[in-house]
């Protein structure tokens, strides 16, 4: 069980010299994390924009190469050139002491999400909370997308033509959906560090590894320097319990889900809209029509 969410694929300025909309933006004035536009801070940006050059390497083969091979750091320079250009300007930003990023290693979602999780780790403090995602969906009374069959089979194509056009590393595991309890729970006796939650991502979902193996957890515990041993401790297993009840109470219904304030940013797509809502509170909080969708009736019920 997991749970689906694309992750956007941002068009990217050319190594060839030919400009695609996005960079077109930025040399009038507009910086753009994924989707979105930073574009109140025009002195700053376009300087910024002026002196800014994507990353590319160049290809020989053919373009999709090409864009497979930057489109990665082409993501992140640009993610990180609007957050500077945001602060620079004396623009307000909302940053609170801790962002919570609440996931499952179960979801391939989740996998891809933590690849651009450290974008947001330069601008704010990010805790993260290993959630049990079985335990939300038996919360809010859902099926899985694992549970249903057409559904199961299409999310995995999806997330391997999703990495092979992204660059990303990735191999599903041998069996999927897997029970993720010993890897949730190595992860809390490794203290949820970025090293073994890096690690055990990496573990699961670049290798093809069938996580039900014991000897997949004792080979990573062993990289982590944790005693298998203490996976069953009843501290560890209390803390799991604890986050994943407390994710529940603030309304996640789904991993992976960024935590900003009160507000919620479901999917590894939602990211560019949470960096959005981080820099300026008010374009959600001001938008007319985001406000109206958030009290919208339900018209009829199944």
């Amino acid at each position: 069980m997991f749970e689906r969410s694309e992750f956007p694929a941002a068009p990217l300025a050319g190594c060839d010299g030919r400009a695609s909309a996005r960079s077109a933006d930025a040399r009038q004035g507009v910086l753009c994390f994924g989707d979105f536009h930073l574009d109140k801070q025009m002195k700053v940006t376009r300087a910024a924009a002026r002196n800014h050059k994507p990353k590319c390497t160049p290809s020989v083969d053919s373009d999709r190469t090409r864009i497979r091979s930057t489109i990665t750091a082409e993501l992140t320079d640009s993610a990180n050139l609007a957050f500077r250009a945001t602060a620079d300007s004396g623009y307000p930003m909302n940053k609170p002491h801790t962002i919570d990023w609440y996931f499952d290693f179960i979801s391939p979602f989740a996998y891809f999400a933590w690849q651009r999780l450290g974008e947001f780790r330069e601008h704010a403090v990010v805790a993260h909370r290993p959630i049990l995602f079985a335990g939300v969906l038996a919360h809010h009374g859902q099926k899985g997308p694992a549970e249903i069959d057409p559904k199961r089979r299409w999310t995995y194509r999806w997330c391997a033509w999703h990495a092979r056009e992204n660059g990303l590393a990735f191999r599903m595991p041998a069996a999927h959906p897997f029970n993720p309890l010993p890897y949730l729970r190595l992860a809390i006796a490794a203290g949820s560090t970025a090293e073994a939650i890096d690690r055990i991502f990496d573990g699961l979902w670049t290798t093809g590894v069938d996580p039900q193996d014991p000897a997949v957890v004792q080979r990573l515990a062993q990289a982590l320097d944790v005693d298998p041993a203490g996976l069953a401790a009843p501290e560890v297993k209390q803390q799991l319990r604890v986050e994943t009840e407390n994710a529940c109470a603030r309304g996640v219904f789904g991993v992976p889900t960024l935590a900003i304030g009160n507000e919620l940013f479901w999917g590894a797509d939602a990211m560019p809209m949470a960096a959005q809502y981080l820099a300026d509170p008010a374009t959600l909080d001001d938008d007319a029509e985001i406000k109206r969708v958030s009290e919208l009736p339900v018209g009829a019920m199944r």
